[in-house]
């Protein structure tokens, strides 16, 4: 570990790039961050021959989960209707799931992130749902299966615009052909969400700080990661990156186009 990084090192890897003399050349990382740990380095060696020219770390990453699971139980999800809610399941997420087979049914979750993922229980008497993202149409989804299945992972959103948004699953009435039932369920919902990250300046090896919970310009002066110090890592759907500070939650933009110091202040 080098540039002030201190702990065990639970996983490592390498990969080897050969360049050319007076050539250019990219090499895309990709990785699986291990369960115990909470920092990524990527380091560069370069070589000439069997002499290490250099090393330098390109990269500090302090790492965030990438979804969270919103159960069938938790009251941010809107029922109408007349659904049941049973507990003590072994198959279901957490044990749990809602089910309704009355026509016209549903249930509204709203979320903040970048995809849901849509979790039912399967089973022989299950019935076909309907599942509509931020109002937009209807997919149908069929929960029926031969036998009794939980924690099903049924329908996805796919990439969207990190915001709000919502999604409705409405009870049809309808089934296919070899089902017994009428019944939609609920298990859960995965929302994903952006990456924590933190930044770490060549130039001083500090950390970088949205100062002043955000009200002074980001500069790098830190040697430890508070919530001042860890921004989400947004994707947009242009393949450009934005950052949001912890400290304030607005995002960091380049102000008065880029002639101002980077600042945290837009919503």
């Amino acid at each position: 570990l080098g540039h002030g990084a201190t702990g065990t090192v639970v996983a490592s890897g390498s990969d080897n790039l050969s360049v050319p003399l007076g050539s250019r050349v990219t090499q895309p990382i990709s990785f699986t961050a291990p369960s115990s740990g909470s920092q990524v380095y990527l380091t560069l060696s370069t070589v000439k021959g069997s002499s290490t020219i250099f090393n330098d770390t390109v990269e500090y990453f302090t790492l965030g989960s990438p979804t969270t699971s919103i159960d069938d139980t938790d009251s941010s999800i809107v029922y109408s209707g007349s659904w049941g809610h049973a507990s003590g399941e072994a198959g279901p997420y957490d044990g749990t799931n809602s089910y309704s087979s009355t026509a016209g049914d549903t249930a509204t979750l709203t979320f903040t992130g970048t995809a849901v993922a849509f979790h039912g229980v399967t089973a022989p008497d299950h019935g076909i749902i309907a599942i509509s993202l931020d109002g937009g149409p209807e997919t149908l989804v069929d929960e029926y299966s031969a036998t009794r299945t939980g924690d099903v992972d049924l329908w996805n959103s796919g990439a969207l615009a990190y915001g709000s948004h919502s999604i409705r699953v409405r009870v049809t009435g309808t089934k296919n052909s070899q089902s017994t039932g009428y019944y939609g369920t609920i298990d859960r919902y995965v929302i994903s969400i952006p990456p924590v990250i933190s930044l770490r300046a060549h130039a001083n090896n500090d950390i970088v700080t949205a100062d002043n919970a955000g009200a002074s310009p980001l500069i790098a002066n830190r040697t430890a990661i508070g919530q001042w110090e860890q921004f989400d890592l947004i994707s947009n759907p242009d393949g450009s990156v934005s950052f949001r500070a912890h400290a304030n939650n607005d995002i960091v933009t380049a102000d008065n186009a880029g002639a101002s110091p980077l600042i945290a202040n837009r919503t």
